[in-house]
């Protein structure tokens, strides 16, 4: 039987630090009430959650969006943007409402008090095998799951805000990421629990952590984890994959200096010196234009996020970000032509019709195989001292007392693994920057985060569709329908309401 079409509970709010304002307008004071300042700032939250930013940082909002949530919401935009809370660009009439964004110093301000949550029925915690093809050890996940729900989440509101990051620019304030990392904790510490295993890689309320929250937010057994990682974690697997696939790889003087770079965790300021060297350069000889063009330098983090869309992106469509198009295709393929080959032949598969991601899955494999490996002795040999592990695409954390045991079945598993490429040998006592120690230190209250090899895959993740709607419900209302949901199961809930 159908039922009737009505509006659903939304379920997530965030609790703004925002109080009454008082406006003189034509003579009289008129009060803005903080519940409704609240609702205007959790619209623009949930539209940079569900609809992302351009590169300006402007998530389009309608009027539409506005007045479901206060009928009178032009006067309260206009005063915030008066004040300088919040900034708005240019309506297009016909094409695009106006674009909306924070202002960096309310951004650096902001708090939240608290968040509220509402959901019917609490997630049952299970382990979902989303992928046919999932090569993980059963016995390494299951151990894997244990250790992740006996994780400890240190996140309280009312006594600290959590840091705030940069966007790779690392310019500007991702408050977006920031909105994203209070849900997660606040979800995980009250038992709502994602762990799943997709595309070879296992994802949880973990994984959708920054990694400086993963360092100092999540405690197990009473300890802080710390991090064990692989540096070029992609470039690095890309290196093991030719030295397996392409004959006599190894002899060949750009793919040993390519391989120098990755094992001495050179690779990314290498190749983001050799972009920058085409930043300001004549363009005349790259796309017949005799204009010369300025442009601002690339941040590391910025040619991290282009080297994944290097991987990951159609071999005919050059790489873009921020409204440029980095000359990676050239620079790969001057200084290391076997790499671009091997590269460009794997995404021009005509035979295999998922050439565009073929190398992305052949990467994420491969690079599980090697963490999933560490995990594996680990669990097998801890029956004097159990290990405490929690995984993370690229790296393993271990609670801290644990770390040197942990870190010497890394480093041996890591000798392995490149004993079979030829580089240039360092002469410090650790060898290479593979077998660095490194601590996470969590520093300003505001910081660039250092990206990781899922940048690119965990912005889109954190944005899509299909994640947004488990977690919080379809924010769309307007377009639903409800009339076949079985309202004690649904995931089309709303996941906004509005603060009493």
């Amino acid at each position: 039987m159908k039922k009737n079409k009505e509006k659903t509970e939304r379920k997530t709010t965030f609790h703004f630090d925002v109080a009454d304002k008082y406006k003189i307008y034509k003579g009289e004071k008129i009060k803005l009430h903080a519940k409704n300042i609240n609702k205007l700032y959790n619209v623009i939250a949930r539209n940079i959650l569900t609809s992302g930013v351009n590169i300006n940082g402007y998530t389009e909002i309608s009027s539409s969006n506005f007045k479901q949530e206060l009928s009178n919401y032009s006067y309260y935009i206009n005063t915030l943007l008066a004040e300088g809370v919040i900034q708005r660009d240019r309506y297009v009439i016909g094409k695009k409402p106006f674009g909306y964004r924070f202002s960096e110093d309310f951004k650096s301000k902001m708090k939240i008090n608290r968040i509220t949550y509402v959901q019917k029925k609490r997630y049952k915690s299970s382990i979902q095998n989303n992928n046919k093809q999932n090569t993980i050890d059963q016995y390494v996940n299951e151990r894997l799951y244990q250790d992740f729900k006996s994780c400890e989440v240190e996140f309280d509101l009312s006594i600290n805000q959590i840091p705030k990051s940069y966007d790779s620019s690392g310019k500007y304030i991702d408050i977006g990421k920031w909105f994203s990392n209070n849900i997660n904790l606040y979800r995980w510490r009250n038992g709502y629990y994602n762990y799943m295993v997709k595309s070879s890689r296992l994802y949880s309320n973990f994984t959708f952590l920054s990694g400086y929250l993963r360092s100092s937010a999540i405690k197990l057994k009473n300890e802080t984890l710390k991090e064990i990682d692989i540096p070029n974690s992609f470039p690095l697997f890309i290196s093991i994959l030719i030295s397996k696939y392409i004959k006599n790889a190894t002899d060949n003087y750009d793919f040993q200096q390519y391989c120098t770079h990755v094992v001495h965790g050179t690779f990314y300021n290498f190749l983001t010196l050799k972009l920058n060297e085409l930043r300001n350069c004549d363009n005349t000889d790259l796309n017949k234009d005799s204009e010369k063009i300025y442009r601002r330098l690339l941040s590391r983090k910025e040619v991290k996020e282009i080297f994944q869309i290097y991987l990951n992106g159609r071999s005919w469509r050059k790489p873009y970000l921020h409204g440029q198009t980095p000359y990676v295709n050239e620079v790969m393929e001057k200084h290391f032509p076997i790499v671009h080959e091997f590269i460009m032949n794997i995404k021009n598969d005509k035979t295999n019709v998922n050439s565009k991601s073929a190398l992305y899955n052949l990467v994420v494999k491969t690079e599980t195989d090697f963490i999933m490996g560490i995990a594996k002795e680990l669990y097998s040999n801890d029956s004097e001292t159990q290990v405490y592990l929690v995984s993370c695409h690229d790296a393993l954390y271990c609670i801290g007392s644990q770390h040197e045991i942990v870190y010497n079945v890394y480093r041996k598993h890591m000798d392995n693994l490149i004993k079979g490429l030829v580089y240039e040998k360092k002469e410090e006592p650790n060898g290479c920057d593979l077998f660095v120690k490194r601590d996470s230190k969590l520093g300003d209250e505001i910081f660039v985060e250092e990206s990781t090899e899922v940048l690119m895959e965990e912005k889109e993740d954190y944005r899509t569709d299909d994640y947004w709607n488990d977690v919080f419900g379809n924010s769309e209302k307007e377009d639903m329908d409800y009339s076949d949901i079985d309202e004690e199961n649904s995931d089309f809930e709303d996941w906004y309401s509005s603060p009493e």
